[in-house]
């Protein structure tokens, strides 16, 4: 069984199932944020330099890829994400703004497709069914990877090490 109770969400943590990737992020600012609000923004944890930068007045090195959610936080209209790329252990994932999700499975070469709207439990691979909108977002994944794949996929302690040197 791979629903972790996470709201019945698949997947534990380093997984590139819904379970193991997503988190609330939970902003208080007394005077700045309204109490209260929810936004459904994409966010990730590479937007998080970017934000702490405009933050703090300062610019952002152009290599990196996080947007600042300062804005969304303020309830201003600011920068979004057509999509989010992270890593596992399993290989990398691509979700959507519109909430299509392409998953690969490294140790097998294949990939899974869902419309989390739908299906947040990932309990359908519509794959075939959608196989224009899989191009896409494998297109998509393959170019945030660096052309390759195993970029979004850490086996071991030493393959996290490497990646950050």
């Amino acid at each position: 069984d791979v629903f972790n109770g996470n709201d019945g969400m698949a997947g534990i943590k380093r997984s590139n199932w819904e379970g193991g990737a997503r988190v609330p992020l939970i902003a208080r600012w007394p005077g700045k944020i309204k109490p209260s609000t929810t936004s459904h923004a994409l966010a990730t944890n590479y937007d998080f330099m970017a934000t702490v930068a405009d933050l703090v007045g300062t610019q952002l090195p152009e290599e990196k890829d996080g947007i600042s959610y300062l804005p969304t936080l303020l309830g201003e209209e600011g920068p979004t994400h057509d999509h989010i790329v992270f890593s596992s252990f399993m290989g990398p994932a691509i979700v959507s703004q519109d909430g299509w999700k392409l998953r690969h499975f490294a140790k097998e070469d294949i990939f899974q497709l869902y419309y989390l709207a739908d299906d947040y439990r990932e309990a359908n691979d519509i794959l075939e069914r959608h196989p224009t909108r899989a191009a896409q977002l494998k297109d998509a994944l393959i170019k945030a990877c660096n052309g390759d794949l195993n970029n979004g996929r850490f086996n071991t302690r030493e393959d996290i090490l490497l990646s950050i040197k």
